[in-house]
């Protein structure tokens, strides 16, 4: 091994230049050799720089079998200056191999605004990973092709960009950085943190100062190949088991991943045929429909027509068995026993002279003394030689005759006539008095039927009305003429047919619900083994490499760890040559742009690391993140891009993707202000999803529409990314909801049993918003269109009155029906298990095709 250090000679270090090349004579070679690659292109390496250092530092640290290469030491060279031509991105076409993307499309940029406007799914963000990657910005993701396509492409499209007005036509192919498009700045998601607590280094700066990124980025370069071979070549335990479902044929073979690990079988598994992978999306819409939960609705529906019948059964039942004439008859005969009994009282009062016996007060007193008799068990009580129960004195012949009398009056014939009478009575109402009329009530409620005519419930609540009168009668023990209400046995009848119904319904909706159930499992396992043998065809290689033995790493580790070392020692001169060349410059820029957007204030700080110059925000010396709300955040990480896009010398594009998520409306506002001010300095591209930001940004160029173009993205069930030119964003059209409607009639098609009734339920609720598409877009003339600020009266003399009264007549039915059918929607019993069927649903939807075919020829 050899070290290739140079001694070199002192240098008077006038330019940043001169810094840079005095610091690389004092580093490796593999460092000087990044330094000298730099200062003769003026620019950031390529991938076969890389390789070139990366093969030299592995040369000189002794971890490769290639003889190191001397490298000299550097003196003061020239170099290539910012290019200051005017950059301007003017076509992106041909995309294949960009995730699910067409690659038919085209999108032409105008030279001051674009407007790209799609929904989440539709495919925008692969045209934005293409013009980031390009780019090679800080959020730059990795592009992928198809992943549910086992023959992918390379990622590639046709990118044409004009410099001071000259175009230019290149092919990119997946590289991450094409020049000049570097100059490009971008704003996502990923980039708000970024701007709001990262210390970031600047995406542009003067030329020399530059000069240190490149080397600093040569350096991470070298440092992240080393990590990743050691990472690839040290054993760990596989980052990719995460990616499986556990129950599935893959997950313990993943699991248990070793060297003994038999791959011919994980070879099968991920032998995935088309067929199978194109049956996924089938699959999904299976388990969706599977999941609504229609089934428990209509069980609760039929449950409570059960209950409240089953209770209105037993209130006719009891009014029905009631024995008026004995309850009567037990009345009478209670009021002569009173009356005997009240006669012996008297004559004892009058006998003895007891004051007050006719009382209530006094009988109570009598019969609790016998009670307390018959508790000692005192049965001959009392006779001479006994003592008084209460006091214990001795007894006299007059005292044991009136204590006699006593158990006369709470142990004679009439006492006991009353107490039969009392208990009979109270018997033969009983099931009438213990009826919950408010139960009854509420249970008739609940299953009354959104205020139809029901003559049963009518019936039923007159019954209530009369018992309640009957029951207050009953309940003060009062005679009654038992009138009952006429219509009773029929009442019963109904009462129990609907028990019976309700009951038949429950069960047959508990079986449906089981099969359901069972159905769903079944669709849920077989989905995640499907998803998880098509993962594993994506993953086999790297599985395959995993199994293999781990290789080199203790003296690669040891290597490594000096590089931070090489990195600090970079940024101190990096630092001293961009104090005052960007710090001062960039912190006025973002006081003026966080003013503008009405961020909050924040403190900026500029260490240095990693070779470059930084910039750091706090806010009481914590990270804004954990102080600001999500809207604050994003408001300042716009000012801080917006500062920092801000310090280029030349125009370049700057492309925003979706920059007003968390904002509200009145930063949204000032966002599209701000865009549309630099709109008139550089070229603008925003993509974005939010349909209000859209149209307020595009209402900003409405009397210089030259100066502005929009698209739509849209998909076509597996096809994203279909461009389509226009002058504003539609969140539904007929196409889209028409194709949507055939996918799952389709799926429905291929279907049977329960998954198939629940696939023709969501055609319904698909159906459902077909059809406000096209009254609103087509019938109606977009006279008045959602997320419009005006009414288009201009447009009023297109509807055709005739034809509207045509297609009325289909249309309205079907609406109707469709908001029945759907999710979310209550519907009559009698039609509960009524469930609508594949042939009906293909008659109607040609029929409503049609409707509108006649409307708009």
């Amino acid at each position: 091994m050899e070290t290739n250090t140079a001694i070199a000679a002192p240098v008077i270090a006038e330019t940043a230049r001169d810094l840079l090349i005095a610091w690389a004579n004092a580093q490796d070679g593999w460092v000087r050799l990044a330094a000298a690659k730099v200062l003769e292109s003026g620019s950031e390496l390529d991938g076969s720089d890389i390789d070139a250092l990366y093969a030299q530092y592995l040369a000189e640290k002794g971890l490769s079998e290639v003889d190191v290469v001397k490298v000299e030491l550097l003196s003061g060279a020239g170099g290539a200056a910012e290019d200051g031509a005017a950059l301007k991105l003017v076509r992106l076409e041909s995309v294949e191999g960009v995730n699910a993307l067409a690659s038919d499309q085209q999108i032409e940029f105008n030279p001051q605004l674009t407007v790209v406007f799609g929904e989440n799914g539709a495919g925008k963000t692969g045209y934005t990973r293409v013009l980031k990657r390009a780019a090679k910005t800080r959020s730059a993701e990795t592009v992928l092709g198809n992943v549910h396509s086992p023959a992918g492409r390379q990622p590639s499209a046709q990118v044409t960009w004009s410099l001071d007005g000259v175009e230019v036509t290149h092919r990119w192919e997946n590289e991450e950085g094409l020049f000049p498009l570097t100059r490009v700045d971008v704003f996502d998601a990923p980039a708000v943190l970024m701007h709001v607590d990262t210390d970031l280094t600047y995406s542009y700066t003067p030329a020399d100062i530059a000069l240190f990124k490149h080397v600093s980025d040569a350096i991470r370069a070298v440092s992240e190949r080393a990590g990743a071979e050691i990472d690839d070549r040290a054993p760990k335990s596989p980052s990719f088991l995460q990616r499986y479902e556990r129950g599935t044929r893959v997950y313990p073979l993943v699991e248990t991943l070793s060297a003994a690990t038999d791959l011919a079988v994980l070879q099968g598994l991920a032998d995935v045929s088309e067929s199978e992978i194109a049956s996924v999306p089938e699959i999904q819409q299976a388990v969706t429909a599977l999941q609504s939960d229609n089934i428990a609705a209509q069980q609760a529906v039929a449950r409570n027509r059960y209950e409240a019948n089953t209770q209105l059964s037993a209130a006719v039942a009891a009014v029905q068995q009631f024995n008026a004439d004995a309850y009567n008859a037990t009345l009478e005969n209670l009021a002569e026993a009173i009356a005997a009994q009240d006669q012996l009282t008297v004559t004892t009062s009058t006998t003895f002279g007891i004051p007050g016996a006719e009382s209530p007060q006094w009988q109570t007193f009598v019969r609790s003394g016998d009670e307390y008799r018959r508790h000692l068990g005192l049965v001959d009580y009392p006779h001479e030689g006994d003592a008084c129960l209460y006091c214990r004195q001795p007894l006299s012949a007059d005292q044991i005759e009136l204590l006699k009398a006593y158990q006369d009056l709470a142990t004679n014939a009439a006492q006991a006539m009353i107490s039969h009478a009392q208990n009979t009575a109270g018997t033969l109402i009983g099931p009438l008095v213990s009826i919950d009329t408010e139960r009854l009530l509420a249970a008739l409620s609940a299953d009354s039927d959104g205020g139809r005519e029901d003559p049963h419930t009518d019936a039923a609540l007159k019954m209530i009305e009369w018992l309640r009168t009957a029951q207050d009668n009953l309940n003060v023990r009062s005679p009654v003429a038992w009138d009952a209400p006429s219509g009773l046995n029929e009442l019963s009848v109904e009462a129990g047919r609907r028990v019976e119904a309700s009951r038949s319904l429950l069960s047959e909706l508990a079986e449906r619900s089981d099969t359901r159930a069972e159905k769903l499992s079944e669709e849920k396992s077989r989905l995640a083994e499907l998803q998880s043998r098509i993962r594993l065809q994506a993953d086999l290689s790297d599985i395959t490499a995993y199994v293999e033995d781990a290789k080199w790493t203790a003296k690669a580790k040891q290597a490594a760890g000096r590089l931070s070392t090489t990195s600090t020692s970079l940024t101190r001169v990096t630092k001293e040559a961009g104090e005052l060349l960007l710090n001062g410059n960039f912190e006025a820029r973002f006081e003026k742009e966080r003013i503008a957007l009405r961020a909050p204030e924040v403190k900026l700080d500029f260490p240095g690391r990693q070779g470059t110059t930084r910039r750091l925000k706090t806010v009481q010396q914590h990270k804004p993140s954990e102080v600001l709300s999500e809207g604050e955040q994003k408001a300042i990480a716009l000012a801080d891009f917006l500062a920092e896009s801000g310090l280029r010398s030349s125009s370049a594009p700057v492309v925003f993707d979706d920059p007003v998520n968390s904002l509200d409306y009145r930063r949204i506002e000032e966002v599209s202000a701000r865009i549309a001010v630099l709109a008139e300095q550089r070229q603008v591209i925003v993509f974005t999803h939010n349909i209000w930001f859209a149209t307020e940004l595009l209402s900003r160029f409405d009397k210089k529409q030259a100066s502005c173009s929009y698209y739509s993205i849209e998909d076509d069930g597996e096809t994203k990314g279909i461009v389509t030119a226009g002058n504003h964003p539609r969140w539904d059209t007929v196409k889209k909801l028409t194709s949507k409607v055939d996918s799952m009639q389709r799926a429905a098609r291929g279907a049977e049993g329960e998954t198939r009734e629940a696939l023709v339920e969501k055609c319904y609720s698909l159906l459902r918003s077909w059809i406000e598409v096209v009254v609103e877009q087509e019938i109606l003339q977009q006279v008045v269109q959602r997320y419009q600020p005006n009414i288009m009266l201009t447009r009023l003399p297109a509807i055709d009155g005739q034809r509207l009264d045509k297609a009325k007549q289909i249309i309205y039915p079907l609406y109707e029906k469709a908001c029945r059918i759907m999710d979310g929607h209550s519907q009559p019993l009698e039609t509960l298990s009524v469930r609508p069927k594949l042939d009906e649903f293909e008659t109607e939807w040609a029929q409503i095709q049609q409707a509108r075919k006649d409307y708009i020829s």
